[in-house]
């Protein structure tokens, strides 16, 4: 018995470069061109094996760049960037956008391969044939191709919808064209720079709300709920965002001790000049100041613990903490933005000088407070004060996130001021019975306790009212009809106290049995939905808009 041993060896090297992500122009103008070259060496041990080696360009074509340019997200982008908000919802879409690529072009020479690896590539290639016949067109008559070498093109649709394959081989010329593309399936191939296959996925998942982001542009600020307000933080420091259990939050106090949780962090930013902002990270028992710059190609020092970052767009630079766990690595943008990313505390931080973008991980739901909001999906509650009120003013609300320290000035101080003394409304949860046990039709069961069964019937009781949704029921054309949405009534002995002509919608049956029955549920209280039912007759008629008691 002959026993081989094979070995196997991939290298595989890509080269993609850093691309704005602050800035939807720069975006625009930047060259995301990016290298993808890999070689395979296999066979058996002491032999000489077989070799293939891959080089691969993938690009963004011009009609791409054209159509990123004139869609219009990036047209209400522009407008946003004409008042100096450069990082809003529709900015941040544009910007990713701008930097898909569409084109790849792969060569791929191949060296005393086996004739069953051959035979298996070309059934490959017979599977994506049979599923994409009404698309290939194939050349294996005089295809006048190179020996030993494979060259594949793929261009999408610059709207991302469809896909174009062609493949030179020794043997064989085919292609593919305008083969629809999946949504999932373009997230997939169509590329990104920054972006890797599941954040492309997950972004078309969560309908590019993947990351948590909450983002304080020249004037104007969005919540991680995504509820943008105007603002004007002054000379002030301000609580942009800060992290601490969910307890600590049910307390009515404005203040409270801090979290000795390790991964509790706070973000202060404020204004300095007319456009710059400071931003302060306190990232546990650790210090992040990022201070604005005017000279040099980066936008801003970065400094841990009072020492200075070294890095640039080449390099960049990490911080541990005592226990040798890094905190924030520091890097900068082609275009002068930094980038602080903290895996630590599960958050990152774009700065371009005037404008911050602070991503956090989905574990602090519900746990957050400050100029980002409450994050527990309801913009309604986003501007919620640290005495947990709820407040109508933008400006007020992010004045009550002012640090009452010297550098509390005007507008903020008096805006703080008026905010302690603004009318605090209160989230409250209030659970009740929408519908009684006879309102849906249902008996209660007799009790052995006659006692239970009065404090059943008084508990119903408080929770009538004069008025109610109810199925209205009609007859027309010797059918039985019933009305596709619940209409106001009185129940007895309430009287009607205003009435008004509405035209109401109803499905009408001609099936006794059928409707007899719903007519009987109806009586006793229940609500069936004939919405879906469709309507077949439309009648004006006089209804109650109040009832007396």
């Amino acid at each position: 018995m002959i026993s081989f041993m094979l070995q196997m060896a991939l290298d595989v090297e890509a080269k993609m470069p850093n691309v704005p992500l602050a800035n939807y122009r720069k975006a625009l103008e930047a060259d995301a061109t990016s290298q993808i070259s890999a070689v395979l060496n296999f066979g058996e041990k002491g032999s000489s094996g077989a070799q293939v080696s891959l080089q691969g360009k993938i690009r963004q074509s011009s009609e791409r760049r054209d159509y990123v340019r004139s869609h219009p997200m990036s047209a209400l982008c522009e407008q946003q960037m004409q008042q100096g908000n450069n990082i809003q919802q529709a900015c941040r879409n544009a910007t990713a956008a701008a930097n898909i690529l569409d084109q790849y072009r792969y060569t791929i020479h191949y060296e005393r391969v086996p004739e069953s690896v051959k035979n298996a590539t070309y059934k490959a290639y017979a599977i994506a044939r049979y599923f994409g016949n009404l698309y290939v067109s194939e050349n294996i008559v005089n295809p006048n191709n190179k020996q030993g070498q494979v060259e594949i093109e793929v261009n999408l649709g610059k709207d991302l919808k469809s896909v174009n394959v062609s493949m030179a081989a020794p043997a064989i010329s085919a292609s593919f064209e305008n083969v629809p593309l999946n949504p999932y399936v373009a997230a997939v191939v169509a590329a990104h720079p920054e972006y890797n296959v599941a954040d492309r996925v997950g972004q078309y998942w969560f309908q590019s709300q993947q990351f948590p982001t909450c983002s304080i542009d020249k004037n104007q600020a969005t919540t991680f709920d995504n509820k943008s307000y105007p603002i004007n933080l002054g000379g002030s420091w301000h609580v942009m965002a800060f992290s601490q259990p969910k307890s600590h939050f049910e307390s009515d106090s404005a203040s409270s001790a801090s979290s000795s949780e390790q991964q509790a962090f706070s973000i202060l930013v404020r204004q300095t000049g007319s456009d710059k902002k400071e931003i302060m990270a306190i990232l546990g028992n650790d210090i992040v100041e990022v201070l604005p710059q005017t000279e040099g190609q980066k936008a801003g020092i970065v400094k841990f613990n009072g020492k200075k970052a070294n890095f640039d767009a080449q390099t960049s630079d990490t911080f541990q903490d005592e226990d040798g766990n890094t905190v924030i690595q520091v890097f900068a943008l082609p275009s002068g933005t930094l980038r602080l990313i903290g895996e630590k505390h599960g958050m990152e931080i774009l700065f371009d000088g005037q404008r911050v973008k602070l991503q956090v991980s989905n574990s602090y739901r519900g746990q957050m407070r400050g100029l980002c909001g409450v994050f527990d999906g309801e913009p309604v509650n986003d501007f919620t004060s640290p005495k947990n009120c709820i407040l109508r003013n933008p400006f007020e609300f992010a004045a009550s996130f002012a640090i009452p320290d010297s550098s509390l000035t005007s507008p903020a101080k008096e805006l703080r001021q008026k905010a302690e003394n603004a009318d605090c409304y209160r989230q409250t949860v209030m659970l009740g019975d929408v519908i009684s046990e006879n309102e849906a039709g249902r008996s209660s069961k007799q009790s052995s306790s006659s006692k239970s069964s009065n404090q059943h019937e008084n508990r119903n009781s408080k929770l009538s009212s004069p008025a109610r949704l109810r199925v209205m029921v009609i007859r027309a054309n010797g059918q039985t009809c019933f009305s596709t949405r619940p209409q106001l009534s009185c129940q007895s002995p309430s009287q009607e106290a205003n009435t008004a002509q509405k035209n109401v919608d109803f499905h009408c049956v001609s099936d006794a049995t059928a409707a007899k029955r719903w007519e009987e549920q109806i009586k006793r209280g229940a609500s069936p939905d004939f919405s879906k039912k469709g309507s077949n007759y439309r009648a004006s008629i006089k209804l109650p808009t109040r009832c007396n008691a």
